[in-house]
């Protein structure tokens, strides 16, 4: 790992003395790639000095962690209860180096010059920041990679389909795919290739990494993720040879999202927004569109009618007060504060992990579905 004191050509010319004098020979048909360069890594102290397993009272360096982020796997978290303290690995941020959301404290391009500024918005908002760190570097195993993300280069693997994805929050429809298909194994005449396929206006507009240029190295240039793009990690049918509607509920049960037919089914479709962007320019072009779910749109759409609103857990902010404030509405949700039935308790972790898409595999996310369920 480069340090700064050497070239790239003099840490090679230091490798071959290394590889000479103390390595034995069959080792180096091991080795399929050397890291010569790499991104800064610190640690920082972590405690949770709230009340709730949750981040709002988080106390660390925050200076520290100005352009960086948790050099962790992005289907993981770390999991603070109250009083807890851990180390945490933080690495910087890639490509664009652009910050957005985070309570409006640091955002745009990484400037380290605007650290009295950033540091003096932490003091009025009244974030808790201490200056304690020390020098770490975090890796991870092929098995674990593999189990996360899917397989990568120099893996055997078996032709299936995993989940991952970033999304930018700066950039508008226009700017971005309106479908991308993740970690594809895609068999060509050049080749067997693992990428993203990104799809625009009905038609490939790439294959390479889909993401978030703010933060993410090496996204494809053409390939950007928002908050209008839909991610599938399954399987397309595009040769479909019984064309009836029982096929859907078929094809959703074996993995299958996209059926590409000649035929027509009678049934109206109403598109929800994912109401997860920082910019609200990719908002405003989704209620344009027509999309569903507007919250002064569903409580007119029920002219005072009994229905449970599900999933109105505290996640759901202000919006769930007025929904649920209804004398016709019946909070329905998967993390209760007291479940009612005899079982509920024990049955609720499964059931979270399902809904949820966790994996008992991570730790985090056991600790993240036994903390939903306040006994």
């Amino acid at each position: 790992m480069s340090d700064g004191t050497y070239s790239v050509a003099g840490l090679m010319n230091l490798e071959k003395q290394l590889l000479g004098s103390h390595v034995q020979l069959d080792v180096l048909e091991t080795l399929y790639e050397v890291q010569v360069e790499g991104r800064h890594r610190v640690a920082a102290k972590v405690t949770n000095c709230g009340y709730k397993p949750i981040q709002p009272a988080l106390s660390f360096d925050r200076h520290l962690a100005y352009g960086k982020r948790l050099d962790i796997p992005s289907r993981s978290d770390v999991h603070f209860e109250p009083c807890d303290t851990k180390t945490v690995t933080l690495v910087d941020i890639g490509e664009k180096k652009y910050i957005s959301g985070g309570n409006d404290l640091a955002c745009g391009v990484v400037d380290h010059s605007k650290l009295d500024s950033f540091g003096k918005a932490i003091i009025d908002k009244g974030f808790h920041t201490i200056h304690k760190t020390i020098n770490l570097y975090h890796s991870i195993d092929r098995a674990a990679y593999a189990d996360i993300y899917g397989p990568t280069v120099g893996d055997r693997l078996r032709l299936v389909l995993r989940k991952g994805m970033g999304q930018s929050t700066s950039v508008t429809d226009t700017e971005v795919l309106d479908l991308v298909i993740t970690n594809a194994v895609i068999v060509d005449w050049s080749g067997i290739n693992k990428a993203d396929i990104g799809v625009k206006s009905g038609h490939i507009a790439g294959i390479g990494k889909a993401g978030n240029p703010d933060v993410m190295d090496g996204v494809t240039p053409n390939m950007v993720v928002g908050a209008t793009t839909e991610a599938l990690a399954s399987t397309f049918d595009c040769h479909i040879h019984f064309i009836c509607p029982q096929i859907i509920p078929e094809a959703l049960s074996s993995g299958i999202t996209t059926l590409i037919s000649g035929d027509a089914i009678q049934m109206n479709f109403g598109f929800i927004i994912k109401g997860n962007a920082y910019d609200p320019e990719a908002l405003r072009e989704q209620i344009k569109a027509g999309v569903v779910g507007f919250v002064e749109q569903t409580i007119t759409a029920l002219k005072n009618r009994t229905i449970h609103a599900y999933h109105s857990e505290s996640t759901g902010g202000p919006y769930v007060f007025r929904v649920c404030g209804g004398p016709n509405v019946i909070p329905s949700l998967t993390n209760p504060t007291r479940p009612y039935t005899a079982n509920t308790l024990e049955e609720h972790v499964d059931m979270l992990m399902v809904c949820h898409y966790l994996d008992r595999n991570i730790l985090e996310d056991i600790a993240f579905a036994e903390s939903h369920i306040i006994a």
